[in-house]
């Protein structure tokens, strides 16, 4: 018995219809936001609801390292740059300094280490709201297994499948949508690209003319071993 996709094509081609619409709209400032906001509500509206274990504070997933899209990468710039002084600065050294020490470093690497996202803050993600795909996709369904996982035991993690077949057909879309609009339609490691979003002010703006303004935080060049960005 073939399995059902997880999207439909209709919707799929509605979907990549709507995200370049965003894209190309001729109000610059909300292509972007718009786009990155459309397509986590996809998601949310899509994903198949069931049990998971993740809750509130347990972060073991938040020490991956993850890939996202050019218009969420904005989309998390934008809500940084609306925080109260002091912690637009506290989060905009973390991200800085995470960029800086993980340079050039192996994805493995990244992952023995267990390095935390710069942008948890007592334990919890400061920008939930705008969190990319990747981390409204992974969840988990034993805590105990992503506890043992992130202790190096060699545990699989039980992931719900259904919401990372649903991811993949998203991010497709997403990447059409993108070449539709003629912007770059990479996937980019999040906090290399967050931090060349917050050392340029002009980076959307290059962007949205087509410059792939985040092309050293590629994903593709961080995938080393068996292991690539969530």
């Amino acid at each position: 018995m073939t399995a059902k996709p997880p999207v439909d094509a209709q919707a799929a081609t509605r979907l990549v219809r709507q995200l370049a619409g965003y894209l190309g709209a001729p109000r610059a400032e909300t292509r972007a936001p718009y786009a990155a906001r459309a397509f986590h509500r996809a998601f949310e509206a899509m994903a198949p609801r069931g049990p998971v274990a993740c809750r509130a504070g347990c972060n073991y997933c938040c020490h991956q390292v993850v890939s996202a899209r050019a218009a969420e990468i904005f989309l998390l710039a934008r809500a940084i740059a609306a925080l109260p002084e002091d912690r637009r600065q506290a989060l905009t050294g973390r991200i800085r300094a995470a960029a800086a020490a993980t340079a050039g470093m192996a994805v493995a690497e990244r992952h023995r280490r267990n390095l935390p996202c710069p942008v948890l803050e007592d334990g919890r993600c400061a920008l939930y709201a705008e969190r990319p795909l990747a981390c409204r996709a992974f969840a988990s369904t034993d805590a105990e297994a992503c506890a043992r996982a992130f202790a190096h035991e060699p545990v699989a993690i039980p992931v719900p499948r259904a919401a990372m077949e649903l991811r993949g057909v998203l991010t497709r879309a997403g990447e059409a949508a993108a070449r539709i609009a003629g912007l770059p339609d990479g996937q980019y490691e999040l906090i290399a690209a967050l931090a060349i979003a917050l050392d340029d002010p002009e980076a959307e703006r290059k962007w949205l003319a087509g410059a792939d303004v985040l092309a050293a935080a590629d994903a593709r060049r961080l995938v080393a071993g068996t292991v690539s960005p969530r």
